[in-house]
């Protein structure tokens, strides 16, 4: 697991990333990872249960299966924090991104 840290008023945050890769008998050893997302964090004074612990839950579940399972593509499962506060935790970790795919959990329940 990684940790990518940002600041918000200079108080830090964190992005939990899981990279998870592909089968090594895949010949495309030099694919971009697949980015699937939620955010751990929720609006202040509510108990986020629907937003965002639903997407929550099922990147956990993803991080499960693909963890057992040979996958055909790199994946790259991130929580992100401070999302309910203008998609900050996000926005400062695509800046460090180039060419992914990302698919957002987001209020599944």
């Amino acid at each position: 697991m990684e940790i990518h840290t940002f600041e918000v008023g200079n108080k830090p945050y964190e992005n939990l990333i899981l990279n998870l890769p592909s089968d090594s008998k895949t010949e495309k050893s030099d694919l971009s990872p697949i980015l699937i997302a939620a955010h751990y964090d929720a609006v202040p004074g509510t108990p986020g249960a629907d937003d965002n612990a639903t997407g929550v839950a099922v990147l956990l579940e993803f991080a499960r299966i693909f963890a057992t399972e040979p996958i055909k593509y790199p994946i790259r499962l991130v929580a992100f924090d401070q999302e309910e506060s203008g998609l900050l935790g996000s926005a400062d970790y695509v800046t460090k991104l180039r060419r992914e795919k990302m698919m957002s959990l987001e209020m599944l329940g």
